[in-house]
C-alpha cells in the first residue's frame, strides 16, 4: 500500500510538474508578443534599425511616441475616436437588443423575413461601391455618422441576443404583463437588467470594433477634422515610411539617428492598444459569462 502510494505521489508531482512548464510555456508564448512590441516602442531607432533582437530596453528613448503625438491634429483625431467608440458601441447594443428580442416574438408579422435577413448578411454583403453608393445618398459621407449609422447593427450580435432572450422563461413576462407592464417595460425593466453579461460581453467587442477601426475613415470621411485616430495614425506611418524610403539612398547616416519605421508602428500599436486596454478590466467580470449565455440555450 505504501508503494503504491509512493508511485501515485510521485505520478502527480510529475503530472503538475507537467502541466505547469506547459502553462508557463503557453504563458510565454501569448505575453513575448506584447512585451516586444513595448520594447520596440521604447528602444532607440539604431538599435531597431541594425535588427538586434533583445528582451530589454538597450536605449531607452520616448522618441517614437514624441513622432505619433507630435502630428497636429492628433489630439481632435482621439476625441472623434472616443466619441465614436462611446456612441457607436451603445447605440449598437441598443439596437441589436431591441431587434433581437422583436425576432423571439413568434406573433411578430414578418418575423421570419427579418430573420432570414439577418442571416443573409452573414454570407453576403452589398460589395464596396454599392455601399459607398448607399451612404453617398443617405448623405453619411465626410460626417460623423458615418461611423455610426452603417455599423449598428450586428448580425453575429443579433443571433447570440435572440439566442439568450429566447432562453429565458415565459412565465417571468407573463407575469410582469400580468401586473400590468407592457412590451416597452418588461424590455427596459426585466430584460436588460437580466442580460448586463451578455450586454457588457457584446459592448466590449463593438467598441474594439469601433476603436481598431481605420478604412471608414481612410474610404468615406476625407476631412482631416473627423478622422480618427487609428486613421491619423495610418497615415502618419505611410507618409513616415515614404519619407525614409526616399531618403535612405542619400543619406544613410542620417536615417539611423531618425526613429525607425518599425519603432514609430509599435509605438503606434501601443497608444492605441492603452485606452481598450484601461476599459477592459471594468467589463471581464461580465465577459466570459456573457459570451456563454449568448450561446448556450438552456
Amino acid at each position: 500500500m505504501g508503494g503504491t502510494r509512493m508511485k501515485s505521489s510521485n505520478g502527480e508531482i510529475t503530472g503538475r510538474i507537467t502541466i505547469y512548464a506547459v502553462l508557463v510555456l503557453i504563458g510565454i508564448v501569448t505575453l513575448y508578443p506584447f512585451w516586444y512590441v513595448t520594447i520596440i516602442s521604447l528602444n532607440d531607432s539604431t538599435v531597431v534599425n541594425y535588427s538586434k533582437v533583445f528582451f530589454w530596453t538597450s536605449a531607452f528613448t520616448l522618441d517614437n511616441f514624441k513622432v505619433i503625438f507630435s502630428t497636429y491634429i492628433f489630439y481632435d483625431a482621439f476625441k472623434i475616436s472616443v466619441a465614436r467608440t462611446v456612441a457607436g458601441s451603445l447605440l449598437s447594443v441598443f439596437c441589436n437588443a431591441t431587434l433581437a428580442y422583436g425576432l423571439t416574438k413568434k406573433k411578430l408579422i414578418g418575423r421570419n423575413i427579418f430573420l432570414s435577413i439577418v442571416l443573409i448578411t452573414l454570407f453576403f454583403s452589398g460589395g464596396l461601391i454599392p455601399f459607398y453608393m448607399v451612404l453617398k445618398k443617405l448623405t453619411l459621407i465626410n460626417t460623423f455618422w458615418v461611423y455610426i449609422i452603417p455599423m449598428l447593427y450586428n448580425p453575429w450580435t443579433i443571433i447570440l441576443m435572440k439566442t439568450y432572450f429566447s432562453s429565458l422563461p415565459l412565465s417571468i413576462e407573463e407575469a410582469a404583463k400580468i401586473d400590468g407592464a407592457n412590451d416597452l417595460k418588461i424590455f427596459f425593466k426585466l430584460i436588460i437588467p437580466t442580460s448586463m453579461p451578455l450586454l457588457a460581453a457584446m459592448l466590449l467587442f463593438a467598441a474594439v470594433g469601433h476603436w481598431n477601426d481605420w478604412i471608414m475613415g481612410e474610404i468615406y470621411v476625407m476631412k482631416p477634422s473627423l478622422h480618427p485616430v487609428q486613421t491619423v495614425l495610418m497615415r502618419t506611418i505611410l507618409q513616415m515610411s515614404s519619407y525614409h524610403m526616399m531618403n535612405q539612398s542619400l543619406n544613410l547616416s542620417y536615417i539611423d539617428k531618425q526613429p525607425s519605421m518599425e519603432s514609430i508602428k509599435m509605438a503606434a500599436i501601443v497608444a492605441t492598444t492603452i485606452p481598450i486596454l484601461l476599459v477592459y478590466p471594468f467589463l471581464q467580470k461580465h465577459f466570459v459569462q456573457g459570451v456563454m449565455i449568448g450561446s448556450i440555450k438552456e
